[in-house]
């Protein structure tokens, strides 16, 4: 009966643990974006990257050129036809983010050697620059 337990109440808190990550992940990823895409200054896909890996790692904890968390924009335009202008340009942004995540315990047939498994979230942003919030 105790090993039943047992089981129980670690994969419970794995689960708990998993959620409240894969919820951060994706709040933080979707603000990375929003971010991005409001931001005057940044004008390419290398700089909106380099933001977004910033963002992302720093609210794990983690250095701002952190390797545990891996961050993609694939896609990042500014566009200054209508509906967008040369004053108010059209900025789109796709931000995706994974983060391995180690249970507690191994669990066979749900993650990998050593108990990891990965979480993925992606967001992506359309703003008008220039125009207030």
């Amino acid at each position: 009966m105790l090993p039943v337990v047992l089981t129980l109440v670690v994969g419970g808190l794995d689960l708990a643990r998993a959620y409240q990550k894969q919820v951060q992940l994706e709040g933080v990823v979707r603000a990375a974006a929003e971010r991005i895409a409001r931001d005057t200054l940044m004008d390419t896909t290398a700089t909106a990257q380099a933001e977004a890996q910033k963002w992302v790692c720093r609210a794990f904890g983690l250095a701002d050129t952190c390797t545990a968390v891996t961050v993609t924009v694939p896609t990042f335009t500014s566009s200054t036809a209508s509906p967008g202008s040369t004053t108010t340009p059209l900025v789109t942004i796709k931000v995706s983010a994974t983060l391995p995540f180690t249970t507690l315990v191994p669990y066979p047939l749900l993650t990998k050697a050593g108990g990891t498994f990965t979480l993925r979230a992606g967001s992506t942003f359309t703003f008008l620059r220039g125009l207030a919030p």
